[in-house]
């Protein structure tokens, strides 16, 4: 079940939000519920980092740590 949710924001982060929702052929709220749902699921490490740093908009975490996995295991033993 979808809510409602009224929500105040600085004007110049809104104008930011619609060009780059613009770009993505999205509304911002598809936008910002799919920015949620990606904070809903990170660990709690990635909830205490994210506080303490900003994150580009399009950060995607799963991207992130396959970039490190992959890294970890396909390093070469010099």
């Amino acid at each position: 079940m979808d809510l409602n949710i009224t929500l105040k924001l600085d004007e110049d982060l809104i104008e930011k939000l619609k060009a780059y929702a613009q770009e993505k052929n999205m509304s911002i709220s598809l936008l910002l519920e799919s920015y949620a749902k990606q904070i809903a699921e990170w660990p709690d490490y990635m909830r205490y980092l994210s506080s303490k740093m900003e994150l580009p908009l399009d950060f995607d975490a799963r991207e992130v740590y396959r970039y490190l996995l992959n890294k970890q295991y396909t390093a070469s033993d010099d």
